[in-house]
């Protein structure tokens, strides 16, 4: 959307400005929840996802993308 924009100069849709948005933000609590680590072990549980309905991790998902 970015480039067609770029190339184009058509609008990138809203919902596709907030999901980029939210990427970022989920990049970046990402990156501070694996730099607050203190071992390896730390690290892995990070990625271990638990029993809930739907199962969630602590490290946290990214944003699914628009389907527009």
């Amino acid at each position: 959307m970015v480039v067609r924009n770029v190339e184009s100069s058509k609008a990138i849709p809203s919902d596709w400005l907030d999901y980029r948005v939210a990427v970022r933000t989920a990049a970046s609590n990402m990156r501070t929840k694996i730099n607050a680590v203190a071992n390896v072990d730390a690290l892995a549980a990070l990625y271990v996802y638990n029993d809930a309905t739907p199962p969630v991790r602590p490290l946290g998902e990214f944003p699914t993308p628009p389907t527009s």
